[in-house]
């Protein structure tokens, strides 16, 4: 599946995932909040895109996840600012699933962390 640059890829937050930043000029998402699987080079999220196309929205992303909050990075940014690929990755429970695949060392996370932070639609506990 082709994605448009300005669809939506929203990120699950654990609880406790902030943290004071001078440089941000106020609290931002922890770079861990990017980090890709152990020893794989992928972490997940929900397209927005799919998830009006099954009719669900952002919020039933945190259905059985109490305390996380919710953010988002556009596809363009993944793609094109952060060398990522985006592959619909369907699970039983979230047909919007999608893998955002690519390397994330520290730097990139704390680049992400920093587009992703503007983006929270619901803070983490």
């Amino acid at each position: 599946m082709k994605f448009d640059d300005e669809d939506l890829i929203y990120r699950r937050i654990p609880p406790g995932s902030m943290v004071p930043d001078e440089n941000y000029g106020g609290d931002r998402l922890m770079s861990n909040c990017f980090q890709n699987y152990r020893r794989e080079d992928r972490l997940s999220g929900a397209s927005l895109a799919l998830l009006n196309r099954y009719q669900m929205n952002p919020h039933d992303l945190l259905v059985g996840h109490e305390g996380f909050g919710l953010t988002f990075i556009t596809v363009g940014q993944l793609t094109e600012e952060f060398q990522q690929t985006i592959e619909h990755d369907p699970l039983p429970d979230n047909p919007a699933h999608v893998h955002v695949i690519g390397a994330k060392n520290k730097t990139r996370q704390k680049r992400m962390a920093y587009a992703a932070t503007p983006n929270i639609i619901i803070l983490p506990a």
